[in-house]
């Protein structure tokens, strides 16, 4: 089950299947708010994907809009505390 869970959170932040930086402002916004969740609900699944922090980084990576940035400034700030 676990295997699936985190099969299932590689093909959301899958930067080749779902370019998030090429979408409008408010699809990334609604992005970064999902990832957010993702993390919050589900980081025990994903803890275990070695590449997740890289994933999140492509999906955040060149991001200019300020209220986007305070999303992932939220989002990093989860992150980072889970990582140790």
């Amino acid at each position: 089950n676990e295997i699936n869970i985190s099969t299932f959170f590689i093909e959301i932040l899958n930067y080749e299947s779902v370019p998030i930086p090429t979408y409008p402002q408010e699809t990334r916004s609604y992005a970064y708010k999902i990832l957010i969740e993702i993390i919050n609900r589900y980081f025990c699944h994903i803890k275990s994907i070695d590449y997740f922090v890289i994933l999140c980084l492509s999906d955040i990576e060149g991001e200019k809009d300020p209220r986007n940035l305070l999303l992932i400034f939220k989002l990093l700030e989860m992150l980072i505390p889970k990582l140790n």
